[in-house]
């Protein structure tokens, strides 16, 4: 799962790049990318941990994208 946000995120960001879309024409800058925390919604709430590797597993993938920038949310 992680791998096709990250190779989605990595076409977008070039995508957008070549075109020339972006801050520069007064939009959002899509190499910015905000990451949020999993929420544990299992039953007693006992998977936070897993919650949270995925989500730091996920912010790493995407920091290794050179056209990104990953901010924590």
């Amino acid at each position: 799962m992680a791998a096709v946000v990250v190779a989605l995120a990595a076409y977008l960001a070039i995508r957008s790049a070549r075109a020339g879309r972006g801050a520069a024409a007064g939009g959002l800058d899509p190499r910015h990318v905000a990451v949020l925390y999993f929420e544990d919604e299992s039953k007693g709430r006992t998977l936070g941990y897993l919650a949270d590797g995925l989500t730091e597993a996920l912010i790493a993938e995407l920091s290794r994208i050179q056209p990104l920038v990953v901010t924590l949310t």
